[in-house]
């Protein structure tokens, strides 16, 4: 009794399935959710505020769905609102690092998310980005030349000088510093960091990249 209702219940599926297509119906198949997102990096983006770009997932997404833990807190942060690769946190710390997810996401046929996985985070401060410096040799002294960090105040420039130890060199409210004490008998190399003030009126430096050099023409 039991198999010959098992076997009648089949043979309706069955044929409601065949006149689907005669229906005008379609089987839809869940929503798959998407692959990770890769290559995940995080930068310094000026004051209180950390760039995010990844690499679109395989099969791609609909959106992204971007979380930060912030002093120990985890949350959702934001999503990109015109669904490029690129999301930009303007609530960053730039006292303590921050971490971030990145979530991709598809909508289904009735607009909900079915939200992927994240399988690595990334960090950044909220700072300015650190800036390309060329050095110039001339008779006055040594001349450094750079471009404007995001949101910058000013830059710090530090240095050591033939025969000192790294030290404090000046400082720069422009894109360009002349260093009048630098040595024509022996390299001074030099490092800029580009700095914002806080709320408080305190300096906030920023990164820096490597280290450039130069002497003074005699």
């Amino acid at each position: 009794m039991k198999r010959s209702r098992f076997l009648s219940i089949f043979l309706v599926l069955a044929l409601m399935v065949s006149l689907m297509p005669q229906l005008g119906m379609t089987a839809r198949a869940a929503t798959k959710a998407p692959n990770p997102v890769t290559n995940l990096r995080a930068s310094r983006a000026g004051k209180h505020k950390v760039r995010l770009e990844w690499d679109t997932p395989n099969e791609g997404a609909d959106g992204y769905l971007i979380y930060a833990q912030k002093n120990g807190k985890y949350g959702y942060v934001g999503q990109p609102t015109d669904y490029r690769n690129l999301f930009i946190d303007e609530n960053a710390l730039s006292d303590a690092t921050n971490y971030y997810w990145v979530f991709p996401y598809r909508k289904d046929e009735n607009g909900n998310m079915v939200v992927g996985n994240c399988t690595r985070f990334v960090n950044a401060r909220g700072l300015c980005p650190s800036v390309p410096v060329q050095p110039t040799s001339t008779k006055d002294g040594v001349k450094l030349e750079w471009i404007g960090s995001i949101d910058a105040d000013g830059y710090l420039i530090y240095g050591i000088r033939p025969g000192e130890k790294y030290g404090y060199i000046g400082m720069s409210s422009g894109l360009s510093y002349l260093d009048t004490k630098a040595s024509s008998e022996g390299w001074t190399f030099y490092w800029v960091f580009p700095y914002f003030l806080d709320e408080d009126g305190k300096m906030v430096p920023g990164g820096c990249t490597k280290y450039r050099f130069g002497k003074k023409l005699q």
